[in-house]
């Protein structure tokens, strides 16, 4: 009699290839492990649960050494771009402060800002409002950029902190500070030289505001004009002495007389004369200053100005240079005076 049905297998058999299949595939993973290093610690289990889903292929080591990270960079506003980011043309300087991002496709860029004194407890900015002295105003909605206005001078350094509303181990501080404005030379009154003294337009600048930096770089176009009046005297007496003249990109100091003498025909002898009757100044510098700082950001920092001073020489400067009238009567009886 013929039956119609399914016939099963029995439990030896069903033990038989599942040993079978088990020990398949233990050889083709033990090959796979020998010429490979794609399983992680040689474990096929693990490799089979991440089969498929791993970032890391199998030939490829796992390399997690890059970091979050985020730094602070800035650059400096023309004054025609105030008006654009919202900042009062009354501002001195002004500067947009951004974030960058490691790695730069961070999804989340959201940023708190912080704005302080260096030391706010220091001499100078005891008892000061930093917001008297500078407008900082983040984006909105906490955004990765700011902007930073100098109202007027501050002699205590100004650190803006970013830190990830994300991840608030993630943040980044840096410092700015306001390079001195020099705005004349010499202080107030003329400028009187001694003999063979030094003119040095850096050693005397004059800086009227509150600083936190000095300049590191000074380069000066000095010219020297004769006063009218000595011009006249010497060139009366044949000397044919030049108006003015010019020494472009000075930067260290030189003595009075070299200073004067590629003036042509400014002869010293006629010049003293000439102040021994006619206390007077011999002339005007102009000096047009460039300074340059570079800031924490290897930004330059450069400004100019331009300040004029009146020289007069010093009563011993006269004397020295004077020479010894040729015209003197001896008085042939002698005596003690």
């Amino acid at each position: 009699m013929a039956y119609y049905g399914k016939k099963h297998l029995s439990g030896k058999a069903v033990l038989a290839i599942v040993i079978a299949v088990l020990i398949v595939a233990a050889a083709l993973v033990t090959a796979w492990a020998i010429g490979s290093e794609g399983f992680t610690q040689n474990n096929p289990l693990h490799f089979f649960n991440d089969w498929g889903t791993a970032t890391v292929q199998p030939d490829e080591p796992n390399d997690d050494t890059e970091k979050d990270n985020i730094s602070l960079a800035s650059y400096a506003l023309d004054k025609a771009d105030f008006a654009a980011y919202g900042i009062s043309p009354q501002a001195l300087e002004a500067k947009v402060i951004t974030v960058d991002f490691e790695p730069a496709n961070t999804t989340n860029k959201r940023i708190g800002w912080v704005c302080k004194w260096k030391d706010a407890t220091s001499t100078w900015a005891s008892g000061k409002n930093i917001n008297d002295y500078v407008d900082f105003v983040p984006a909105a909605d906490f955004g990765a950029s700011a902007t930073l206005a100098v109202k007027q001078p501050f002699g205590e350094p100004v650190i803006v902190t970013a830190t990830s509303r994300a991840n608030s181990a993630l943040t980044s501080s840096s410092q700015f500070d306001y390079v001195a404005r020099y705005d004349n030379l010499w202080g107030e009154g003329d400028l009187v030289l001694d003999y063979e003294q030094e003119i040095d337009v850096f050693k005397d600048l004059y800086a009227s505001d509150w600083y936190t930096v000095i300049p590191t770089e000074y380069v000066a176009n000095v010219t020297f004009e004769v006063e009218t009046e000595l011009l006249s005297y010497l060139n009366s007496h044949g000397c044919d002495c030049n108006a003015s003249e010019n020494y472009n990109n000075i930067t260290g100091a030189i003595t009075w007389y070299d200073f004067f003498s590629p003036l042509n025909g400014f002869d010293f002898d006629y010049v003293s004369k000439f102040l021994l009757e006619q206390d007077q100044e011999i002339g005007y510098i102009t000096v047009e200053m460039t300074c340059k700082y570079t800031d924490g950001f290897g930004n330059e920092v450069v400004y100019t100005f331009t300040d004029s001073e009146c020289v007069s020489l010093s009563d011993a400067c006269i004397d020295e240079i004077s020479t010894p009238p040729t015209d003197i009567t001896v008085n042939p009886g002698g005596g003690a005076f």
